[in-house]
């Protein structure tokens, strides 16, 4: 995709040829609470009962947004967030899309053709699909048609995309990488779906500070520009 996820972002930070030296990055526990979710807004705007059986289906602690990019969201359409720490990094951006709620799921499920939806994904191809249901890909990305090796966990029922390192295939330019894509109604209506897509991204040390920076500020703009 185009970034699939982590698109542009993880594409560029991902070449496969040695094994990396793992470094203390970000852990999955430690993305969940930089992401923990505040429903009081959406409380506010949606029906409890609606709001209630998204939780329960929810795999993933969303972002909170504040009042200020709530209001930004209903402008603009669109809210991004970028941090970045030394050689660690995470961002999310959030899209009230036009786009049926089948419609972009179908998209996101449908992983080789993600390179021809995603800006910066030259190339999709799944490897292998497991009995859990996990899926093995490999991405080309950037003009450099640099190669990316992912793992993705889809949950239909809950319209989420889980996504990760491959830890079979070697990664040189990444430590630890995780994120996730997640869709549901908007709670401003208007038979909007609201689109989430977050990224977390520990680079070795042989990457520069500025890959790091065009993941968080750009890659996952790109890899959101069909929602628009």
């Amino acid at each position: 995709m185009r970034w699939f996820l982590l698109a542009s972002c993880v594409r560029a930070l991902m070449l496969s040829s040695r094994p990396a030296v793992r470094r203390p990055g970000l852990t999955s526990r430690e993305v969940t609470m930089s992401y923990a979710f505040d429903y009081s807004l959406n409380r506010r705007r949606t029906d409890p009962s609606m709001t209630q059986s998204m939780e329960r289906r929810r795999r993933v602690a969303l972002p909170h947004l504040s009042l200020e990019e709530e209001i930004r969201l209903g402008q603009k359409g669109f809210v991004e967030r970028q941090r970045r720490q030394g050689g660690t990094g995470d961002a999310f951006i959030v899209v009230d899309s036009k786009l049926s709620m089948e419609e972009i799921w179908s998209t996101l499920a449908n992983v080789p053709r993600w390179h021809s939806i995603m800006r910066g994904v030259k190339s999709s191809t799944v490897k292998e699909t497991t009995r859990d249901g996990a899926v093995r890909a490999k991405f080309t990305v950037t003009k450099l048609r640099l190669p990316a090796n992912l793992v993705l966990r889809p949950s239909a029922e809950a319209r989420t995309v889980l996504f990760g390192l491959d830890d079979k295939c070697a990664n040189i330019a990444i430590d630890s990488l995780q994120g996730f894509w997640h869709c549901e109604p908007s709670p401003n209506g208007g038979d909007r779906t609201r689109v989430w897509l977050a990224a977390s991204v520990a680079a070795c040390a042989i990457v520069p500070n500025l890959a790091i920076d065009y993941v968080a500020s750009k890659a996952l703009r790109r890899a959101t520009q069909w929602l628009v």
